[in-house]
């Protein structure tokens, strides 16, 4: 009797007939070049998931094995249309965590850029600086700045509740001269239920 492994499951040529007879049905099959999408179960990272034996299994991953016979072991099978749910072979590769590092980035899908280079981004440079400049004079509240910027106060907190590190791992509030940067304290108060420190 002929047997396979599957992520080291062990199973014979019937059961991984009845598997491919319960997997394909569940793929949106469509040409070579088009992305064939899972149309059953899809886990909370986004990937399809399809039942094996007792465990569940990546569908392209399934779909990669079911036409390589190649569980790839402790590699990872990566998506060259980057659509999680396609379980097209021909959009399926085997690689390492820094080939699928490597692909991303790449391709650009690396972490967002941070700061204005952010789409997302609420504030300019110019405008977090000019919010940190009105907030030190003690003049204005960050109710009062998010107002005055059309942000959320919670946004207008984070920009002025600057939490620095220092090369001994103690955490504190910067503060300009005696005034502003007060929260970030107090955040640090609460949240360690230990005295705030200072730095300057």
């Amino acid at each position: 009797m002929i047997t396979w492994s599957l992520l080291g499951l062990a199973a014979t040529q019937e059961l991984l007939m009845k598997a491919e007879n319960r997997f394909w049905p569940k793929v949106n099959i469509g040409s070579l070049g088009e992305c064939w999408e899972w149309k059953a179960q899809i886990k909370k990272t986004g990937y399809g998931a399809f039942r094996f034996g007792k465990t569940k299994v990546g569908a392209h991953r399934m779909a990669y094995f079911l036409m390589t016979g190649d569980d790839a072991d402790n590699m990872l099978i990566c998506h060259s249309c980057d659509n999680k749910i396609c379980c097209n072979p021909m959009h399926l590769w085997k690689g390492s965590y820094l080939d699928n590092n490597r692909d991303r980035r790449d391709k650009g899908r690396s972490r967002p850029p941070i700061g204005e280079r952010n789409g997302g981004a609420k504030l300019s440079r110019d405008q977090v600086s000019q919010i940190r400049e009105m907030y030190s004079t003690g003049e204005y509240y960050q109710k009062e700045l998010a107002e005055l910027f059309n942000v959320s106060v919670s946004t207008a907190t984070g920009v002025t509740a600057t939490i620095v590190t220092t090369s001994a791992k103690i955490f504190g509030a910067t503060r300009d001269a005696s005034k502003g940067m007060k929260s970030a304290d107090n955040l640090l108060r609460k949240k360690y239920r230990a005295p705030a420190i200072m730095i300057t």
